[in-house]
């Protein structure tokens, strides 16, 4: 798995809560100005522009967000802010990967769909 691929993903946890009660697409944008969808589903986890779906677990105190990703690591992301409603943003870093960006809800309740 690629690295920028792998921050993508975990990236996608802005949004608090162990599971969440919608559906939201992101959008991530990283300091490349590579831009990715990723939506995050109502069943906790996040699914990839490739299709592929890993688990995701969440620290509301700390606003961090980590990925399942068994062939690599859990990849674990932290967000200076909230995001809940379309429009909000946020800024992200990735220690483990050493990467950083922002972050924008652009849908809510379209679970499994990256359209």
């Amino acid at each position: 798995m690629k690295l920028k691929t792998a921050t993508m993903i975990s990236a996608a946890a802005l949004v608090s809560g162990a599971a969440f009660a919608e559906a939201y697409s992101i959008e991530f944008t990283n300091s490349d100005d590579l831009t990715n969808k990723y939506v995050l589903t109502d069943e906790g986890t996040i699914l990839t522009p490739a299709g592929r779906e890993f688990e995701v677990r969440f620290s509301e105190d700390r606003m961090e967000m980590c990925t399942i990703v068994p062939e690599f690591a859990d990849i674990c992301t932290q967000f200076d802010s909230p995001m809940k409603n379309i429009g909000d943003g946020a800024n992200y870093q990735t220690p483990l990967l050493e990467t950083y960006g922002t972050a924008k809800v652009v849908a809510v309740g379209q679970s499994g769909s990256q359209e």
